[in-house]
């Protein structure tokens, strides 16, 4: 994909790989985009993408929903940006490809949180939908979690767990990712972020992880350990060092149950340097507080974003 693009989803199914990627058409404004389908032989590429969008959304994640009967069906959980007043929609198919049909009633809509940044996990054990939404509040670092279930994509939705995140004092956290290992343990993966962090952004905030035994009790790695970092290393053995990476998720073997990649999205420009002496939408389109520096996560509002797949250690 030539475009810019932050983040995307991969499923696997049919002997190839289906990624839904996020392409921007706005830049500074990330929350403007489009959703490109293409497939590879290989989980790392290339891509070869379906030349038109098969939706508008900020993000999108796929889901393979697999019932007791053996039955298979394919779920796209588009995610726009509920600070701005949008809700997502979610879409099914029969095959990886689409095309889509919208599931009626859409995200769950609740008073606990509103569901941008959706992470939703299906559990074929159970048959039930599990949904983290995450709540927005612009006066506050303390963004409630609540994870909702149902049964149906349609519904009812219920409440199944409601937590307040863990976030150390003057972090942000965003951007979920829920998943069950093989001992059915949960896990919560998110970016995290410190507005404080303006210098030497490759050791900056970027990352959280929460963990639960059943879904509703959950506990964080006193001293806190972050789960992933900014640096990687290509396959021809040189640094990949991004100022933020960001949208986390995990492609997960389906018969070990055990996680084999990471997908990224990444300021594809700004490293250790930063950008604190942006000003404007360069650095937040929503404007950059008079006198402050800009941080180390902001600088994508200024850079070209990318995606990338980075393969874990086994």
């Amino acid at each position: 994909m030539s475009a810019s693009s932050w983040g995307a989803s991969i499923v696997h199914a049919d002997g190839r790989y289906h990624i839904y990627a996020s392409a921007i058409t706005s830049v500074p404004n990330i929350s403007e985009g489009l959703i490109y389908h293409g497939t590879a032989r290989d989980v790392e590429g290339p891509y070869s993408y379906d030349p038109g969008p098969v939706g508008a959304a900020e993000g999108a994640e796929i889901v393979e929903q697999t019932f007791r009967n053996g039955t298979t069906r394919y779920v796209l959980w588009d995610s726009p940006d509920g600070r701005l007043g949008q809700f997502g929609s979610i879409r099914v198919s029969d095959r990886p490809g689409g095309p889509f049909v919208d599931v009626p009633g859409g995200f769950p809509a609740q008073p606990e949180a509103t569901c941008f940044d959706a992470a939703p996990l299906w559990v074929p054990e159970d048959e039930m939908w599990y949904t983290v939404c995450q709540g927005f509040d612009a006066a506050t670092t303390a963004r409630p979690i609540v994870i909702f279930s149902a049964g149906r994509l349609r519904g009812p939705w219920g409440v199944f767990a409601n937590s307040s995140a863990w976030c150390p004092a003057g972090q942000w956290l965003e951007d979920p990712f829920l998943w069950r290992d093989s001992k059915r343990n949960w896990h919560l993966l998110q970016h995290a972020f410190d507005l404080n962090d303006t210098r030497n952004c490759l050791a900056s905030t970027v990352s959280a992880h929460a963990f639960s035994p059943d879904g509703k009790e959950w506990h964080t790695v006193a001293p806190y350990v972050a789960p992933y970092g900014h640096s990687f290393t290509r396959q021809d053995g040189s640094a990949a060092e991004y100022s933020t990476c960001e949208r986390p998720k995990l492609i997960i073997d389906a018969k070990r149950k055990a996680p084999t990649h990471m997908i990224f999205a990444v300021d594809a420009a700004t490293k250790d340097e930063g950008c604190r002496h942006r000003e404007g939408d360069a650095c937040e389109p929503h404007g950059n507080a008079p006198g402050s520096q800009c941080a180390c996560v902001n600088c994508k509002w200024g850079d070209r974003g990318d995606t990338i797949i980075v393969q874990l250690e086994s």
